[in-house]
């Protein structure tokens, strides 16, 4: 019985010594990349309905985003993100636009280190490019006319990172791309989220 109790002390002890080490391997510094498929929901016909009074009529897309970054604590990571999406389709009385987002973005990711599975706030700061392309029906508005423009966004996000080796990191992620400027092929300006990226992916961990 005495050696019984023993064993288990020794055991529970060996547990007890394994642990932090086990989790280290989740929460360790270091550096990190990751490619994720997403797909995006428009928001950008809500801005123009409201503010112009057309009836917007648009299509979701979808794209990837590619990312990297550096865990510094085993709360706290600064992460640069590109995420592309295709061609979000809009239709109105007076034509249709095409427009083709590229966003780039830097900002801390902060994580909750709960073993395997990581939620975590992330916070993105950059700018975007829209690449625009407005066709006119019934020769309203002139013909065909193409733009690219630049504006400033943020890419505010919430996911998951779920651990399935050390090295080895599953991503879902939701996030919002805002951007504050104004579309002159649309011509509107507004501030409101303009697509909503849904997606997950993989990364690695070095």
């Amino acid at each position: 019985m005495r050696r019984s109790r023993n064993i288990l002390v020794l055991l529970a002890a060996l547990a007890l010594l394994a642990s932090p080490a086990q989790a280290d391997e989740f929460d360790r510094d270091g550096r990190y990349l990751g490619l994720n498929y997403a797909h995006g929901f428009n928001f950008i016909q809500e801005a123009i309905d409201r503010i112009s009074g057309d009836k917007i009529d648009s299509d979701d897309t979808s794209g990837l985003n590619v990312r990297g970054g550096y865990r510094f604590l085993s709360w706290l990571s600064l992460e640069t993100t590109y995420e592309f999406m295709g061609d979000f389709r809009t239709q109105s009385a007076l034509g249709s636009t095409t427009i083709e987002s590229h966003t780039l973005m830097l900002g801390p990711k902060f994580l909750i280190p709960t073993w395997r599975i990581q939620p975590y706030l992330l916070l993105g700061f950059g700018g975007q490019v829209a690449e625009l392309d407005f066709t006119g029906k019934l020769g309203l508005l002139g013909e065909r006319e193409t733009s690219s423009e630049w504006n400033l966004a943020a890419r505010p996000a919430l996911g998951i990172d779920f651990y399935i080796t050390k090295h080895v990191v599953a991503n879902l992620e939701l996030a919002g791309v805002l951007v504050a400027g104004k579309f002159e092929n649309i011509g509107t300006s507004f501030s409101d989220p303009i697509y909503l990226s849904v997606g997950g992916g993989l990364q690695y961990r070095f």
